[in-house]
């Protein structure tokens, strides 16, 4: 199968914010096979809304082959804006909330942490210039604000998404088995 790549907006609705043309990921994986989609997401703090679409949908998560993000905790996307008059915790916990909920059909499978800073050191860093506090960061100052993180959905190992059961082995997996059996 050909590999095709689409760049597309995705938003929580097919819809133009600011002259940009957005567009759901439920209707970009209309008419998509099971397992057949490689899913590329950095939008920028859009992601929030979109990825919570896709937990609702079981259809659609078995649609996705493999997912790799961008992620931004605490930056306020213009098609998040339902969203701003949550306190800052409340934001937060939504979204933890929301990445939690990809282990129900993915596996992680890596991260790479891509932060503005090592660690947020406001006296050595902001004496000249006014600094944003990160609103995620480690007791030891390391802010996990944004990062890359990958996922491949669990049927392409073998496990029934949700109910963690083995499915059938694969034709060369059951072929070894009866090899073995006495």
């Amino acid at each position: 199968t050909p590999y095709q790549s689409f760049r597309v907006c995705l938003g929580p609705d097919k819809t133009s914010i600011h002259g940009r043309s957005y567009n759901t990921l439920a209707n970009e994986l209309k008419g998509r096979g099971p397992l057949s989609t490689h899913v590329k997401i950095d939008v920028e703090g859009s992601e929030w809304t979109v990825l919570e679409n896709l937990l609702a949908s079981d259809t659609d998560q078995m649609k996705i082959r493999t997912l790799d993000m961008e992620i931004h905790f605490g930056y306020r996307a213009i098609s998040e804006a339902a969203y701003d008059d949550l306190p800052e915790e409340d934001r937060i916990l939504r979204q933890i909330k929301i990445i939690e909920g990809l282990k129900r059909k993915f596996y992680c499978t890596g991260t790479t942490l891509e932060t503005y800073r090592q660690g947020w050191w406001p006296e050595k860093d902001c004496t000249h210039q006014q600094c944003h506090e990160p609103v995620v960061h480690t007791s030891g100052g390391f802010s996990p604000q944004m990062f890359a993180v990958s996922y491949v959905n669990k049927a392409i190992v073998g496990e029934v998404p949700g109910g963690g059961e083995e499915a059938a082995p694969a034709p060369a997996q059951a072929a070894a088995e009866e090899e073995e059996a006495p």
